[in-house]
């Protein structure tokens, strides 16, 4: 069996999260998250963490993390 593994990068606010959710959709995959400001929980206002405002689980809405 192949596997994939996909590097998104770009700068601040430019829809990352966003486009690697899809992706994650897309090909049944999972998220490993490497922004170093999204690592400390309860911080979440220092960065757009896909957890802001949510109970930190290993999914958001269905999509492994």
């Amino acid at each position: 069996m192949k596997h994939s593994s996909y590097i998104i990068t770009g700068p601040t606010a430019s829809g990352k999260s966003d486009f690697a959710d899809r992706l994650a959709r897309a090909v049944n995959g999972t998220i490993i998250n490497c922004d170093s400001v999204q690592i400390y929980r309860g911080i979440e206002n220092i960065s757009a963490s896909p957890f802001a405002g949510r109970e930190i689980t290993d999914e958001i809405d269905g999509v492994p993390y």
